[in-house]
Order: structure tokens, then sequence, then C-alpha cells
């Protein structure tokens, strides 16, 4: 004999979104992704034994739940663990997936003593993440609270200066490549020093157009 089943219940999973302390404004809900609310099934399924003469004694019961979207169907007769395999479901539906990146930084540096110049390379750890609905997100450390935020994904990072900064996957090559690249800063810095120290330093401005550093190129520009 076919199953018979009734609905006999309807969960509410509600995905709280995420919050945007900037929303301002006319219209503005303080999300930067939206909150959804989703309806699971439950239904009962019984099965009889199948005989000549009714009333059909009972073969089995089971509990089915069920999603439209995220698509998803689960049976079984534990009623908790099925509520906690369809809401890790929906977690997992909902969850954001964080990618990592680095954004590379090339800063003037301060001089408190005299006259100058110098830089700063440097390169730190953001996340790129893509919630449920295709929003793009930036997760980052708070340079004041030492915690995590999370913003909309600029697309176009700039300094305070108004200069573009690249943002570039942490893929094991890059990283490499970076941490090369530190090192030939390191060895320029080590270069000038060489040029400045005191039994040097008046040749070095002498023949300044001679003076070649590992980083310079013909393509080198001055930028503030």
């Amino acid at each position: 004999m076919a199953p018979r089943d009734k609905l006999v219940d309807k969960w509410v999973y509600k995905y709280e979104g995420i919050d945007d302390p900037d929303a301002d404004g006319e219209g503005a809900d303080g999300k930067k992704v939206k909150e959804k609310i989703v309806e699971v099934e439950v239904r009962l399924i019984k099965e009889s034994v199948e005989t000549d003469e009714a009333p059909y004694p009972l073969k089995s019961v089971k509990f089915e739940v069920s999603c439209k979207m995220p698509a998803f169907r689960f049976a079984g007769t534990d009623i908790e663990s099925l509520r906690l395999a369809a809401w890790a479901e929906l977690d997992k539906a909902f969850a954001i997936r964080w990618e990592r990146y680095f954004l590379v930084r090339v800063d003037p540096s301060r001089v408190y003593e005299g006259l100058g110049a110098g830089l700063t390379y440097s390169y730190n750890d953001v996340e790129k993440g893509t919630a449920h609905d295709g929003t793009l997100l930036l997760r980052e450390v708070s340079r004041g609270t030492y915690k995590y935020v999370i913003k909309p994904w600029p697309g176009e990072f700039k300094d305070a200066r108004g200069h573009v900064m690249a943002c570039i996957p942490a893929t094991k090559e890059n990283e490499a490549a970076l941490e090369q690249f530190a090192e030939a800063v390191h060895a320029t810095r080590r270069r000038i020093a060489d040029y400045l120290r005191p039994e040097t330093i008046v040749q070095t401005l002498a023949n300044l157009s001679q003076v070649r550093l590992s980083l310079a190129g013909p393509n080198a520009r001055d930028e503030d």
C-alpha cells in the first residue's frame, strides 16, 4: 500500500543578514546583506501493511522535512535529528564564502629628524566574501579595536592620498613573490646605506648620475 503523508508543521529559519553600520538616509535598512525567511515543511508519513480487509495494520511511521530553496529532503524517525540536519543545510547555504587576499601598500615614510625621503612597503591580509545572494564583502581587522569588521567590497582600494592600491589573491605564488620583493627593498636600503657611508658619500654625491639602485628602472617615477 502506498505511503500516506500529511503536513503536520512548518519550521521557520531566519537568516539575520549582515548589518551595515554606515547605512543612513531615507530608505536605508541597515543591512549589507538582506535578511531572509525560509520555510521548512514537516510531513508525517505512514505506511500500512496491505491486507484483504480494513483496518490495515500500521507498518511504519516516519517524518520527512523538506525545503524548496535551498533544495533538500530528509526522512527519519527522530524529529530533533531531522531539525539539526535541516538547520545545518541552511547554515551552509547562507554561509559567506571567504577568500584570502593581500592588500599591497607603498607609502612615504615620515622623516622625524632633518630632511630626507623614505618609503614603507607592506602587504596585509584581507578577505573577500561572497554572500548567498552574490553580495561581495570585505573582512579585515580594525586598527583601532583589533577586531574583525565587515564592509562592502570596494572594488577599488585607495589610500589616504587617493592613490589606488593593489589587492591580489593570496596564492602561494603571490606570497612568495611579495616576500621576494621585500628582500629586494631590503637590498636597496642596504645599497643606499653603502652609498652614504662616510668614506663613500662625497664620491656618491659627485657622481649621482651613475648611482644605480636595485629596484630603480627607466620607468621609475616620483609620486608622493
